[in-house]
């Protein structure tokens, strides 16, 4: 049995090779092969060492010839590695992350970094003096390598220790569940080295077109109100003051002279303006269970929408209202004016942008996506936003598995009434609807069908949860939610 351990170092505050300025410092190699321990510096970028002769080749030998390749937060070491030429075709692997979130349960209150982890098996903590190092904005590059190295070697034996305490500990269905993760592990690893295209142009005409509707709507809606140059419709608390009456916190930027008593100069710069002033409201008569702790009202769209107007100009507000919530949600996540945030701000200089997949953070095992959230794009004609990427190879193509989880159930239970339903090509949300929520179900494209259906997959995916004796109660719940 051959089981290696792989550990990268590189660039400090630099963690993705698609990145400007990333570099590869070392890789360090531990193993322990027919109870033999081998282990092995590959030096890349160091001010100090020389370029391991045939680094990434030696590399690729000691992947291709273990029988289990194990890393701490592996997909992000297999990134960084494929960024270089590294292969992990017949590699099997085991991340000692994603290990422990499933044997800790997906305990959202852990944290699983290397330290954190091998602190609950009581195995001892990193070397601190290199943190330290970074943390005092020393580069990789220059941490002497008598240092570094022993670092990373440390590292790679600390994680393997994990392994093998991990595996002693899994019973045989969490080995299935872990091993899963492990093969899919690729996977996301491939997506986020790939990444999506994105069109700046793109984002630059939509911006452009949003922009002018957005800037229409707010004339429209701010018409004869005083300050309206000052308000902000994006601010929770000054657009509860204009709707309901109360104080506009005001804030703006405004060239300004200042004049020193003690240099003979003065400087010309923009300066923060504040102010604070009453305003008695467009009209609107706030409910009561939408005061905030702040002493300001909910504003979001829906509670907008909900609000009563009393005559055709409150009306025309709301409607400008949402029309205007839905622009400003646009820009903000396409662009914002200063490009430091929304998707562009995201675009790497090879033209795409790489999310980040989660395998550590929900507390169900799902994955979460971040910077930024690939998972949470608007769904279908909503938005403009998936226009602006763009296919690597000319076409994109929607994947959607039905009842995936449903299916998933029946196969592990092996349910004869689940698997009969299955093949028969029952839809068990629609059934839902049908002989537990007792309502008519006309098809998927009737709106109020449409909203029973998702209402019974809410209940579907949740039943676990629910603690009912009786199944009229069931029924009951499920009515009430319609």
């Amino acid at each position: 049995m051959n089981v290696v351990c792989i550990d990268t170092e590189h660039s400090s505050g630099i963690y993705n090779p698609w990145e400007p300025n990333f570099y590869l410092t070392c890789v360090g190699v531990y193993g322990q092969k027919d109870g033999e321990e081998y282990e092995d510096i590959i030096w890349l970028d160091h001010k100090e060492e020389k370029r391991t002769d045939r680094g990434m080749g030696i590399l690729q030998a000691y992947i291709d010839d273990a029988d289990v390749v194990v890393m701490h937060n592996a997909k992000h070491d297999v990134v960084v590695l494929w960024g270089f030429g590294i292969r992990f075709d017949n590699a099997v692997i085991w991340c000692t992350q994603v290990a422990d979130y499933l044997l800790e349960g997906q305990n959202k209150k852990y944290r699983y970094n290397l330290n954190a982890v091998a602190d609950r098996y009581n195995l001892g903590q990193k070397h601190d003096e290199i943190k330290d190092m970074w943390d005092a904005g020393i580069q990789t590059y220059d941490i002497p390598s008598y240092l570094l190295g022993p670092y990373c070697i440390q590292d790679c034996k600390l994680t393997l220790e994990i392994y093998q305490r991990q595996a002693a500990k899994a019973n045989p269905k969490l080995l299935k569940l872990i091993e899963l993760h492990n093969e899919y592990t690729f996977a996301l690893a491939e997506m986020e080295y790939t990444g999506l295209f994105v069109s700046k142009e793109q984002i630059e005409e939509i911006v452009q077109e949003y922009s002018e509707k957005a800037n229409e709507l707010r004339n429209k809606i701010l018409k004869d109100v005083p300050h309206a140059d000052k308000i902000n419709l994006n601010s929770p608390q000054q657009l509860s003051a204009l709707l309901y009456g109360g104080i506009l916190k005001l804030s703006w930027l405004e060239w300004k002279v200042r004049e020193y008593k003690t240099v003979p100069h003065s400087t010309y710069k923009e300066t923060l303006c504040k102010e604070d002033v009453s305003f008695g409201g467009l009209g609107f008569t706030p409910a009561k269970k939408h005061l905030k702790d702040d002493g300001y009202y909910k504003v979001d769209k829906y509670t907008i929408e909900s609000l009563n107007a009393k005559n055709q100009h409150l009306r025309n507000i709301k409607k400008w209202l949402v029309e205007y919530s839905r622009y400003a949600q646009v820009l903000k996540s396409l662009r914002s004016e200063d490009y430091k945030k929304g998707l562009w701000a995201h675009i790497q200089a090879d033209g795409k942008i790489h999310p980040t997949f989660n395998q550590t953070v929900t507390a169900n095992g799902r994955l979460s996506s971040s910077n930024p959230n690939a998972q949470n794009f608007p769904r279908g004609n909503t938005s403009p936003i998936k226009k602006i990427f763009v296919s690597a190879l000319g076409k994109f193509v929607q994947v959607d598995l039905s009842q995936i989880e449903w299916r998933d159930a029946a196969w592990l239970s092996q349910d004869p009434v689940m698997i009969q339903e299955i093949n028969d090509g029952v839809d068990q949300h629609i059934a839902t609807v049908i002989n537990l929520m007792e309502l008519e179900f006309i098809s998927k494209k009737d709106p109020k069908s449409k909203q029973n259906r998702d209402r019974a997959k809410v209940f579907n995916f949740r039943i676990n949860k629910i603690v009912l004796t009786k199944p009229c109660e069931f029924r009951e719940h499920l009515r009430a939610a319609a």
